[in-house]
C-alpha cells in the first residue's frame, strides 16, 4: 500500500511537473492536491505501522519525522492560502468601492477602468465581467464602464477628456484624463 501511495503521487504529479516549475506563483499549487492524497495514504500507513510497532527506537524516530511532515504540510497549506484570501475579498470590496464614486456620476457618461488588479500572486481576482457585477450592485441606468485593457489605442481620442476610475493602493481613485495620458 505504501509502494501504491508513493507511485500515485508521482504518477499524479508528472503531468504538472512543467506547472510547479515556477514557485514565484500559486499557478500549479492547485495541481498538487491530487497528489497530495497518495501523501496522505503513505502518512496514514506510516503512522499505522507506527502505532503497531513493537520496536521503541524506530517508533519515535518514525513518528517525528512524520509529525515534522505534517507540520511542513500545514505552513505550506497557511502560505499558499493567503494570496487566496486576499483575492476572495477583493470581489466584494472593489465593487463596493466603485459604486460609491460612480454613483455620484450623472449618466449617461463613460468611464473608463484602470489597473484592476488580475490576480494577486495568481490567485484569480477579476478576469471579466466587473461591468455586469457593477450592473447587479446597482449601477445608474446609462453609464457605461470600459476596461482600458480591452480598448484598443486607435480608438480613444488623443485629445479628448475621459473620467478613469483607477485602482491604486488597495483603492479607487475618479479623475478626468486626456486621451494621451490614456494611450501611455
Amino acid at each position: 500500500m505504501i509502494l501504491f501511495g508513493l507511485l500515485f503521487i508521482l504518477l499524479t504529479a508528472i503531468p504538472t511537473l512543467r506547472i510547479l516549475c515556477f514557485p514565484e506563483t500559486l499557478e500549479g499549487s492547485t495541481f498538487l492536491y491530487l497528489p497530495s492524497v497518495g501523501a496522505c495514504l503513505v502518512l496514514a500507513l506510516c503512522i499505522k505501522a507506527d502505532l503497531s510497532s513493537k520496536e521503541k527506537i524506530v517508533g519515535p524516530l518514525s513518528l517525528i519525522f512524520l509529525s515534522a511532515l505534517t507540520v511542513l504540510f500545514f505552513c505550506s497549506h497557511m502560505t499558499n492560502s493567503r494570496p487566496w484570501k486576499r483575492a476572495g475579498t477583493l470581489p466584494k470590496e472593489i465593487p463596493e468601492q466603485a459604486m460609491n464614486l460612480v454613483r455620484s456620476l450623472t449618466p449617461p457618461q463613460q468611464v473608463y477602468i484602470r489597473d484592476l488588479p488580475d490576480n494577486i500572486q495568481s490567485a484569480y481576482v477579476f478576469r471579466n465581467g466587473f461591468s455586469a457585477c457593477l450592473d447587479l450592485k446597482g449601477k445608474p441606468e446609462g453609464l457605461e464602464i470600459i476596461d482600458l485593457k480591452k480598448i484598443p489605442n486607435g480608438r480613444l481620442k488623443e485629445k479628448g477628456s475621459y473620467k478613469v476610475l483607477a485602482w491604486k493602493q488597495g483603492r479607487f481613485f475618479l479623475y478626468q484624463a486626456s486621451g494621451r495620458e490614456l494611450m501611455r
